[in-house]
């Protein structure tokens, strides 16, 4: 009986280890694969912006009793982008705003090219807060001329809300402070610039992104 028992034992015995040593050479769902190279590579982002500026100080534009160049206006600008896996995104562009001008010009007009950072905060989320900070020059002049140039900072906060996988509406406020040469308007004679002080420009702001999809799908 010992005899039979072991004969049929021991065969059954080796056909499942091999059977084990099967499974174990085969992947499992369980088990985790290293990730995609291609998925911590940043991607391209491209943002068409609306600007709605509001003048919160203009005295070095617009001394005491002078007409003031820099009015209540509009503008748009485009940016592009590479953003990274861990939200932070790097890039700059172009923006034209339009500003009143109290008759010394037809129309202000506001040319700024300049670099920003943005930290885009729950990336995984469909809804984003984000945080940005921008430096670059600035122009400013009659109509799409240039009377004088100068230097901006920006720091802003707002949002994005996904729309589709690559879609997003953006939403945001933003703080300018702006330095210029000083220069003189020839319609009224009036020195310009030349107080130490910054012009500060607030404004809102809307537009749609373009995001990249990630290899990930995230």
């Amino acid at each position: 009986m010992l005899v039979v028992a072991a004969v049929c034992v021991i065969p059954t015995f080796f056909a499942a280890t091999h059977a084990r040593a099967d499974d174990d050479a085969q992947p499992t769902s369980e088990e985790i694969l290293p990730p995609d190279p291609s998925a911590r590579r940043p991607v391209r982002g491209v943002e068409v912006r609306f600007v709605l500026p509001l003048p919160a100080y203009a005295r070095p534009l617009c001394p005491n009793g002078t007409p003031c160049i820099l009015g209540v206006g509009g503008g748009v600008g485009v940016y592009l982008e590479r953003r990274f896996q861990g939200g932070f995104a790097l890039g700059g562009g172009y923006e034209l705003g339009l500003h009143s001008a109290e008759a010394v010009y037809e129309l202000t007009t506001l040319h700024s090219l300049g670099f920003r950072g943005r930290f885009v905060m729950r990336p995984e989320a469909g809804g984003h807060p984000v945080v940005e900070l921008g430096f670059g020059g600035v122009g400013l002049g009659d109509v799409f001329r240039i009377a004088t140039f100068g230097a901006y900072a920006d720091v802003g906060a707002g949002g994005e809300l996904e729309m589709t996988d690559s879609l997003a509406f953006t939403i945001g406020l933003r703080l300018r402070a702006m330095a210029f040469v000083p220069f003189t308007t020839q319609r009224d004679g009036v020195e310009r610039s030349t107080s130490p002080y910054l012009d500060v420009l607030v404004a809102l702001h809307a537009g749609i992104a373009w995001i990249a999809p990630r290899a990930d799908g995230r």
